[in-house]
């Protein structure tokens, strides 16, 4: 990213120098466009996976445990659990 935008830069004032300020500025502001593109796209899709993993972690940690409540053998998520119940461990 840091040589994209070194050359960027470099271009912009490289067009400018020889082209003058009419026809000089397209290509490193065209570089700087493409740069923005590559950050927003890299963020989104980095913001995208976070979400996604925290949900894979969310459901990775709930599970079912088999327990006896009031004399019943029930199925239940462990963050339902409270005291007294006695989990049945296989």
């Amino acid at each position: 990213m840091r040589i994209l935008l070194a050359a960027a830069t470099v271009s912009l004032c490289i067009g400018i120098w020889k082209e003058g300020l009419d026809k000089g500025w397209y290509e490193g502001v065209t570089i700087y466009f493409a740069i923005i593109i590559i950050v927003t796209v890299t963020a989104t899709n980095d913001f995208l996976k976070e979400k996604q993993f925290r949900r894979l972690l969310a459901v990775r940690k709930e599970r079912q445990a088999l327990i006896i409540r009031d004399s019943k053998v029930q199925t239940i998520s462990t963050y339902e659990l409270v005291v007294g119940d006695v989990i049945l461990v296989k």
